[in-house]
């Protein structure tokens, strides 16, 4: 009965990989799989096989071995060591299964602890890592914005705690110092900037999918592109016209009552993203003038061109998040030399 109630676990690799382990946390599925063990081991499991906790672990290895740094032939060997309890689960019913797991399973079982702990110990730094990146970044989102909707934000609150438990798992007491010196670390690297701006260009293709499109978020980047081509034009009053330039061709507000009155079309578009990619072109490093010009060719021919109706929803975001890069790295290298400028000058 144990073997069979196991059986019917929901554990497969069809399921993405925050639903097993959440799985993996109810009770139930605790109890089931610590029965299943003492069916097969005995009483004393602990001491002669392995904690639950640590079947759950080699498990979740085998269905999601691209979520840890392993190596094919240690994937290897925990796969055929599981593959073992697999034929004891199809099998029970006409199978001698303690004197299988024993004449078969457990000489290994020294080897597959041992093989646990070093890919765990190599695993800790990079996987809270990436688990300290995610509630990190979905605690800012709930902290920066406002979210009218309840059900939304409780999923998030469930989500991000799904994350600080994953964490606590495994530093158990230091899980609160490590969350705030990494913390630190990500603030410093915009990391949130560049979430929220992965969020935004994913909502921007929601928007822009159907029949009834909306260009609100469009209008949103366009102003912000906007704003950066005038922070790394040249600040002198001789190159004023540079930034009338730009705030005339991208008038956010004549473009948003052309868009409200359903007289933006796809020729206006076009104009605005061809002046936006020459003025990168002419603010470039000119060491990048190659990588550039490939890269102009490249949104010009191959997205901006071919962007209709049908396909605006992946092309239009595609083009915006790599205009938004390139700016930013842009802006970067104008604030940096700029504030040697005035660095040299404070000096003299």
């Amino acid at each position: 009965m144990e073997i069979e109630f196991y059986n019917n676990l929901n554990i497969n690799k069809e399921n993405s990989f925050e639903y097993h382990m959440n799985y993996l946390q109810e009770n139930i599925v605790s109890f089931t799989m610590e029965s299943y063990i003492k069916k097969i081991v005995g009483e004393k499991y602990k001491s002669d096989f392995m904690s639950i906790k640590d079947f759950k672990s080699i498990i979740t290895i085998r269905l999601y071995s691209t979520e840890f740094k392993i190596e094919e032939s240690e994937l290897n060997e925990i796969s055929t060591f599981l593959d073992k309890f697999d034929y004891i689960n199809k099998n029970y019913k006409t199978l001698d299964f303690v004197g299988y797991y024993n004449n078969n399973i457990k000489s290994s079982v020294n080897d597959i602890n041992k093989l646990f702990k070093k890919i765990m110990n190599g695993n800790i730094t990079s996987v809270c890592d990436g688990y300290c990146k995610i509630y990190y970044n979905v605690n800012k989102f709930l902290e920066c914005e406002k979210i009218e909707d309840k059900n939304m934000k409780i999923e998030l609150e469930l989500f991000r705690d799904q994350y600080y438990n994953l964490m606590k798992q495994i530093l158990k007491g230091e899980t609160d110092n490590y969350i705030k010196k990494e913390s630190l670390k990500l603030e410093s690297d915009n990391e949130y900037d560049s979430f929220r701006k992965s969020i935004f260009l994913d909502n921007l293709e929601r928007d822009l999918t159907g029949i009834e499109k909306k260009y609100n978020g469009i209008v949103y980047l366009l102003d912000i592109i906007r704003i950066k081509l005038c922070n790394i034009s040249p600040v002198s009053k001789k190159y004023e016209y540079m930034k009338e330039r730009i705030n005339d061709i991208l008038d956010i507000s004549f473009i948003k009552q052309k868009i409200d009155n359903n007289v933006f079309d796809k020729s206006e578009l076009i104009n605005i993203l061809s002046f936006v990619v020459e003025k990168i072109k002419e603010y470039q490093d000119e060491m990048e003038d190659k990588i550039l010009d490939k890269w102009v060719d490249d949104i010009m021919k191959n997205k901006v061109s071919v962007m209709d109706d049908s396909n605006i929803n992946k092309i239009l975001p595609q083009i915006m998040g790599e205009v938004m890069d390139k700016l930013e790295k842009i802006e970067e290298k104008v604030v940096k030399y700029r504030k040697t400028i005035y660095e040299n000058l404070e000096e003299k």
